[in-house]
């Protein structure tokens, strides 16, 4: 008997860490900076409902638009890929392989990519594809007033052409060694479909050159394709495939159980071992790369503790709440088993990703480090999290805060939907003693050059500079201090408060000057604030190749890193 599919697409991890959120990067010596990432989990699910004609496949949430280029996020890019190609595809190993184009090639100076286009493509309203197209998709996604994460991908592209009608040229200021990724992230519409065309004119004419091409959609309720019989590749088995969103988890489990769905991305974790022991249907699980954090107030004056200190400033109560988590019995008991403790902010397979042991989970130790503190009996806290936005994200904070309660801290829960949530807690206000939150990336790449935010081709630009926070550093003559300068960003005046620090000490900067530089630019509370406090704050010496950082202004806890060896210390005291 053949097996319905179910696909488990699960938070990938646990940390009791402090991980975050500022934007930045530097070619110089000294940055107060950090990186933060979008949301974005995929999966590849797998087919074993061969020798059928038709699928149905229940989906988390429906699709945000047909408009390929709208929007990046996963449940409607679940559905692009069956219907549009781009002229590369990645293997389930990551490996970049031909699609539309059969080959490429890239200039000896690394600034010219050549892409050579399969002949005898055709468009699912049988017209073939040809360079025209592709050179018109690609000036589509490189719209830079668009909201779509796809005109990221553009940002280094100089020059776009077609010299003729199987070839395609990509030129670059400087050399993108992404190219093959944003390529790869680029679908090939018709010419005629695009081009000039608005959203609602793109989602009106769903014509791609993929597997599938579309039926109809009825929002909220199904969205229908149907086989490619032209297809240049092989054409797929199943012939009829429907999409069906069914926000509810309960519902979606019923679903698979009666079957009337033969297919269902994310399910639920406690329906496991449920359905995974029901004759007929298998549990795939794939790890995914959603981080679940507490994001601490290590301020020692904070508003939010009025006349007293703030007791999360002292690393040893940070250290003791760590303690006091048992995650292990998290992960067990709330998440089925499906997740990890992790062992790095940075999370397998990411660029910077170093591994470190972590201590386990000891509450007598947390409650000698509290005593040791000052806080014998403990403190109270409020801990702000979402109830609907991660999976299982209100039984982990009501775990979290039983936990820690054993240990005498008392929390307050302030549990509240998504829709209200990151309204809540966004950085300006600093509402939050205590955050659960999430973060995940999905290229896993730091930024280490700016696009010139004024060019509407947006290329890449190597701007010289001894210190970077949030904003463009071309620009910094236009970005005022304590303000949000609109497309420029933000942060000037933790740029000149590195500065003054670094024109001090011209001549003699050493490693503990630019400790200095980075703690006097670290994000305190004061009146005039429109920024989140410092995540983190990274030392740079391009010379040694090295870099060290420190976390949360936690500048008693440092952390060296070899950039060359890939090798990490941290050093606390």
């Amino acid at each position: 008997m053949k097996k319905r599919t179910i696909s488990l697409l699960v938070a990938a991890a646990i940390t009791a860490g402090c991980l975050a959120g500022c934007g930045g990067g530097t070619t110089g010596t000294t940055t107060a900076a950090g990186a933060g990432g979008t949301e974005a989990d995929a999966g590849s699910p797998q087919d074993s409902a061969s020798g059928k004609d038709s699928l149905v496949i229940a989906m988390a949430s429906d699709i945000l638009s047909m408009d390929p280029y709208k929007y990046d996020e996963g449940p409607t890019n679940q559905v692009m890929l069956h219907i549009y190609e781009a002229m590369l595809m990645q293997d389930a190993d990551m490996k970049f392989q031909p699609c539309l184009a059969e080959s490429w090639e890239t200039s000896d100076d690394g600034l010219t990519w050549t892409f050579h286009l399969r002949k005898g493509v055709k468009f699912h309203d049988g017209e073939e594809m040809d360079s025209a197209d592709v050179l018109a998709s690609i000036k589509t996604a490189m719209n830079p007033d668009s909201p779509s994460a796809f005109s990221g991908y553009t940002s280094t592209f100089s020059k776009v052409e077609a010299p003729d009608a199987y070839t395609i040229t990509i030129t670059t200021e400087t050399p993108n060694p992404l190219m093959l990724f944003h390529v790869a992230q680029i679908y090939v519409l018709k010419q005629e479909n695009v081009e000039g065309k608005t959203e609602e004119e793109i989602s009106d004419v769903v014509v791609g050159t993929g597997r599938y091409k579309f039926v109809e959609q009825v929002k909220e309720d199904h969205l229908d394709l149907t086989a490619n019989e032209d297809y240049w590749g092989e054409v797929p088995e199943i012939k009829n495939v429907r999409f069906r969103p069914i926000t509810n988890e309960a519902t979606r489990t019923a679903t698979m159980l009666t079957g009337e769905v033969d297919f269902t991305i994310d399910i639920s974790v406690r329906d496991i071992d449920r359905l995974d022991g029901t004759d007929g249907i298998s549990v795939l699980r794939q790890q995914g790369l959603r981080e679940i954090y507490l994001n601490l107030d290590s301020r020692e004056d904070s508003p939010l503790f009025p006349g007293q200190k703030n007791p999360m400033s002292d690393p040893k109560v940070r250290h003791a709440m760590y303690l006091a988590i048992d995650e292990d019995t998290i992960i067990k008991n709330i998440m089925n088993g499906c997740a990890f403790e992790m062992n790095s902010i940075i999370p397998e397979n990411y660029v910077g990703y170093t591994p470190v042991e972590r201590e386990a989970y000891d509450p007598e130790k947390a409650k000698q480090l509290l005593a040791e503190a000052g806080y014998p009996d403990g403190f109270e806290v409020t801990l702000d999290a979402s109830n609907d936005r991660y999976m299982n994200d209100e039984q982990i904070a009501q775990a979290v805060a039983g936990y820690l309660e054993k240990v005498g801290i008392k929390v307050n829960l302030n549990l509240m939907p998504k829709s209200n949530f990151f309204t809540y807690i966004k950085p300006a206000e600093n509402k939050s003693m205590l955050l659960q939150t999430g973060w995940s990336d999905a290229s896993g790449d730091g930024r280490v050059l700016e696009y010139d935010c004024n060019d509407p081709a947006r290329p890449l630009t190597v701007t010289p500079s001894r210190s970077v926070t949030n904003f463009f550093v071309m620009y910094k003559d236009n970005v005022l201090p304590n303000q949000r300068n609109g497309v420029y960003g933000h942060g000037r005046e933790r740029y000149d408060a590195i500065e003054e620090i670094l024109d001090a000490n011209a001549g003699s900067i050493d490693r503990e000057i630019a400790w200095q530089a980075l703690q006097a630019a670290s994000q305190a509370p004061n009146p005039q604030d429109v920024t989140s406090n410092t995540q983190w704050s990274i030392l740079y010496d391009n010379t040694a190749l090295t870099a060290g950082a420190v976390i949360r202004r936690d500048w008693n806890t440092k952390t060296s890193y070899d950039l060359v060896s890939n090798v990490a210390v941290t050093d606390v005291g």
